[in-house]
């Protein structure tokens, strides 16, 4: 009776799949090693680091969630490696559409509530889906850094008036 028992025991551990899932800091350093795309290691900045470790601070990723969130990461890698580019501003329009469905699809099918428009702006959202917790940027987007077009006209009249002088004290010397 004991040899039939152990034999069934290790005929259950032969046919049992070893099914690992994926946890939060699992999550986390993959993000965070970042992926090669054309021979070149694509890694998220500091800051974008530092809000994933507040979100994932802050809520609770479940295993299954973060399995999905992953294999969805590995779609979009997939795509940049087979389209060959490093940026999402670099995509044609319809893989940007593909890539923003992938992230609704994560957004409707785990409790991360995310959206991605088409100009590369990803919103992450507090747990009730319409607060933002943060936007991230794609790094390649030109944006307004605050500068006010007035310190442009004023440092333009200044230097035209120098160039005024210098060309008047100019035509006064060699007249």
């Amino acid at each position: 009776m004991k040899k039939v028992f152990l034999v069934l025991v290790m005929v259950m551990t032969c046919l049992v799949v070893n099914v690992k899932a994926m946890t939060e800091s699992e999550l986390k350093t993959k993000i965070a090693n970042g992926f090669v795309i054309a021979g070149e290691t694509i890694k998220p900045s500091e800051y974008q680091l530092q809000e994933l470790e507040r979100y994932l601070n802050k809520y609770d990723v479940s295993e299954t969630d973060a399995d999905f969130i992953s294999g969805k990461i590995d779609e979009i890698i997939n795509l940049a490696k087979e389209k060959n580019v490093k940026s999402f501003t670099d995509l044609s329009s319809d893989d940007k559409a593909k890539v923003v469905a992938i992230v609704s699809e994560i957004s409707s099918k785990t409790s991360v509530k995310v959206t991605l428009t088409k100009n590369g702006v990803l919103t992450i959202y507090e747990s009730d889906g319409k607060t933002p917790f943060t936007e991230i940027k794609d790094k390649d987007i030109t944006k307004q850094t605050g500068t006010n077009n007035i310190i442009f006209i004023v440092a333009s009249v200044i230097s035209l008036c120098g160039i005024c002088y210098v060309a008047r004290k100019a035509i006064k010397e060699n007249a």
